[in-house]
């Protein structure tokens, strides 16, 4: 009988040690949670005392700016304004200066650029493989690892998606 009542004192003096350990991480918690309240509600103050005094700024040499003006020179500038903004509107969507349009189609991963990269990318991987746990891997982690085996990156995928005509297009991609 007092080997069961030894047990049973035992056992609540593990419950109450655990109990009082949850509390003094609950308490530990609770000071980081406020921190991280504190710092958040301190950066936006700051962000927001820049925002005005930018603001404050911009409206007096706007302000200063628009009270020596005439009316006449306004109207000149704004029209002259309008026309900048319409040139530089049709130089963004122009094809001037662009010098090689199929860069897009050229481009390389960074891995298969950097020799020194992928070999130390390679060796990770192994690294990992050799720990991972098949059981453990989704549907897309296979389907990952089928498409690594076959050679195929987002790059190489993308450059076959755009090859021939739409139609060709269409059926590549919808036998992915």
């Amino acid at each position: 009988m007092s080997r069961k009542l030894k047990e049973e004192h035992d056992a609540k003096l593990t419950l109450e040690q655990q109990a009082t350990q949850i509390a003094e991480e609950n308490k530990k918690l609770q000071v980081q949670k406020e921190l991280a309240e504190r710092n958040a509600l301190q950066q936006s103050q700051i962000q927001q005392q820049q925002f005005n005094y930018r603001s404050s700024v911009n409206s007096s040499n706007n302000n200063d700016a628009n009270s020596s003006r005439s009316s006449q020179d306004m109207q000149d500038n704004h029209h002259e304004d309008v026309i900048d903004q319409e040139e530089e509107q049709a130089a963004l969507f122009s094809s001037e200066g662009v010098t090689n349009m199929d860069s897009e189609l050229n481009r390389k991963t960074a891995v298969a650029q950097d020799k020194s990269l992928n070999t130390k990318l390679k060796e990770l991987s192994n690294d990992l493989n050799a720990v991972r746990e098949q059981k453990a891997l989704s549907d897309h982690d296979k389907i990952h690892q089928d498409n690594v085996k076959q050679g195929r990156d987002k790059y190489k995928t993308l450059n076959l998606i755009r090859k021939g005509n739409t139609k060709s297009r269409v059926n590549e991609f919808e036998a992915m």
